[in-house]
């Protein structure tokens, strides 16, 4: 769908492929949707990746499809901008577990912080398992602070510390 939009618009010869792609997964990412990214524009190739990306999401809803980064944008919008739809996931899901939590992205944290927040039933249980010694997907956006910064969040979360790996020996761990 991406190649064609770049064949209309005919921008073959002005953005690689996987460079829209890549655009616009970190749009949705960072919760920025198609018409909201036409307006943060600071250059032509980010004009032209958010051109693709508009055109992208009228694609999609004409198809009724969404694509993988949707899977977190979509529940995203519904959850912050519907209190009474919130209201209920947090009573459906009163504990939250997080595992990884040092490779998560903003749009992952945000969701955890909405569906953790106090509510009338509970105080937004929740757990972090991570190791800030593993995070491996920056390159996928991963926010290493939303791990490390968590207290922020949570003023009176406890923090346990395994310092001991089970996993691997300490020659592996020590490269």
């Amino acid at each position: 769908m991406i190649k064609n939009i770049i064949k209309d618009l005919k921008y073959d010869e002005r953005i690689k492929y996987q460079d829209a792609q890549r655009a616009i997964s970190n749009y949705k990412n960072k919760g920025i949707v198609a018409t909201r990214a036409l307006h943060l524009v600071n250059s032509q190739v980010e004009e032209r990746a958010a051109t693709i990306y508009d055109c992208y999401e009228k694609a999609l809803h004409k198809a009724n499809m969404c694509d993988f980064d949707d899977l977190l944008l979509i529940p995203y919008l519904i959850l912050s901008s519907n209190p009474e739809v919130l209201l209920k996931r947090q009573r459906r899901f009163p504990h939250i577990l997080v595992d990884e939590a040092q490779d998560t992205n903003w749009i992952q944290f945000e969701l955890m912080k909405l569906l953790a927040a106090d509510c009338d039933t509970h105080k937004g249980n929740i757990t972090f398992i991570g190791d800030d010694f593993q995070s491996i997907y920056r390159r996928r956006g991963a926010m290493m602070e939303n791990f490390l910064n968590v207290k922020s969040m949570r003023p009176d979360i406890v923090i346990y510390k395994l310092q001991t790996n089970y996993r691997s020996k300490p020659h592996i761990v020590h490269a």
